[in-house]
């Protein structure tokens, strides 16, 4: 019998497929288990279970011999262009420069340092899990479906916050400290597991976004997950939700055609929450009234309501903090101490910790992630999803530090490395593997 059964198609090939799923265990495993991590408890005051978990994952993949091979040019890029980064915060570390902002200065440099390592540990680690034996495309979709699930878990817990049947603040807080999360609940903005509405409102949309890539093809449990995934995020009344549900949208119109409409049926059972509370059926929710107020304050001044005051016709509460560090270390920032006020957006961190180099740097992570949509021989699907994807990164980096932020880094940094290992090989299509295990390109079947 020949070897070759049909074009580039081998038995070497066919063989090299059924031992795939005995190899791509691990990877499968690795990726899971930073995504579920990435929702853990605080184990102590400052130390959060992903940590826990992803540093010495990390640390594993280096000792194994996992990394260094793997990396397509644009994951390649974006790696260089965040280690400059850590390498800016770390000399800000051991060249302290002398505070002369009005700010006090920050009170922990770890955590400043765990914010900037962060990604390039996860990075890392997703990375090894691709050089073990993953398919990028399998371990994509692994991650996005067990996002979406404890996404769904986590509107579960906002909604028993909301009816007053659960308190997560030993979660949020650790060491029975008052988290953002706590102080927010009591504004009636619920966030479940996650540390602040704002993160929380950030990982709904990119569950929402994940959903519809992956399950654009059963209608069912698509529309059951975006209708948790609507009640979650209503519950944040997070600004960045909002922006994602308009992602979702046209994500819904691109991807689904002629089914669209079957999801957005099913997807407007999700305000029965809201209608039952305006009937009284349910207690009172004073989220409403946060929502009624944003709503006031946009007929006024449109762009403050929509950034909760962080720019503003007059400049906003971001405006004082900007100028206090360009006119006193504009170049490297304060490194990773920084400045004890809430940064409130990714840009403002950026500057406060590394400076203008900073900000640059960040300008080009996001070059490489649009840059990506334009691949012209990348999968059509992918490279819509990299568009939305970076689009809401950008827009939620306005009001959270969208890639160093706690729980939101590790799955925004296992989705983008994921996402960029798909269009990593020079052509733009994903890489496989032969028999042997080593990288080549698709199949072509015919």
């Amino acid at each position: 019998m020949s070897g070759r059964l049909s074009g580039n198609l081998t038995m070497q090939d066919l063989a090299g497929a059924r031992g795939q799923k005995i190899r791509s265990t691990p990877g499968i495993a690795t990726v899971t288990f930073l995504v579920l991590a990435s929702m853990g408890p605080y184990l102590l005051p400052g130390v959060r279970f992903e940590q826990a978990v992803i540093y010495p994952l990390f640390l594993w993949a280096v000792v194994s011999g996992g990394l260094g091979r793997g990396y397509g040019p644009r994951l390649r890029s974006v790696v260089m262009v965040w280690s400059l980064y850590v390498a800016i915060v770390v000399f800000g570390l051991i060249f302290p420069v002398l505070n002369s902002t009005p700010y006090g200065s920050g009170s922990s440099w770890a955590s400043g340092v765990d914010n900037a390592v962060l990604p390039i540990a996860v990075i890392s680690t997703t990375v090894s899990a691709y050089n073990r034996g993953g398919e990028p495309n399998r371990l994509l979709s692994r991650a996005l479906k067990v996002l979406v699930l404890v996404m769904c878990v986590n509107a579960g817990a906002a909604v028993a916050q909301y009816l007053g049947l659960a308190n997560w603040a030993a979660w949020t807080g650790g060491g029975g400290v008052e988290s953002v999360s706590t102080r927010a609940a009591m504004q009636g903005r619920f966030s479940g597991f996650a540390n602040q509405p704002a993160e929380a409102g950030l990982l709904y949309a990119l569950a929402g976004l994940g959903c519809v890539h992956v399950y654009r093809q059963r209608i069912a449990v698509l529309s059951a997950s975006l209708v948790m995934l609507f009640v979650g995020g209503i519950l944040t009344v997070s600004k960045i939700f909002a922006v994602g549900v308009i992602l979702i949208a046209v994500s819904l119109l691109t991807n689904l055609r002629r089914s669209w409409w079957r999801v957005a049926l099913l997807a407007a059972v999700a305000t029965w929450p809201l209608a039952m509370v305006f009937n009284g059926v349910l207690p009172r929710w004073s989220g409403v009234d946060q929502i009624q107020r944003q709503v006031s304050e946009a007929n006024v001044d449109l762009l403050s309501a929509i950034t909760a005051g962080r720019y503003s016709e007059a400049g906003g509460t971001l405006r004082d903090v900007w100028n206090a560090v360009l006119h006193s270390s504009p170049v490297t920032g304060y490194g990773p101490r920084g400045l004890d006020i809430p940064y409130d957006s990714g840009w403002t961190e950026a500057l406060v910790v590394a400076g203008l180099i900073g900000v640059v740097l960040q300008v080009v992570v996001f070059f490489v992630l649009f840059a990506a949509f334009w691949e012209p021989s990348a999968d059509r699907t992918m490279r819509r999803f990299v568009l939305l994807l970076a689009t809401l990164l950008l827009a939620a980096s306005l009001g959270v530090p969208a890639f160093t932020a706690n729980r939101v880094a590790t799955d925004v940094w296992t989705v983008l490395t994921l996402v960029l290992l798909c269009l990593g090989s020079d052509s733009g299509k994903p890489l496989v593997r032969s028999s042997n295990g080593r990288p080549r390109k698709p199949l072509q079947l015919c």
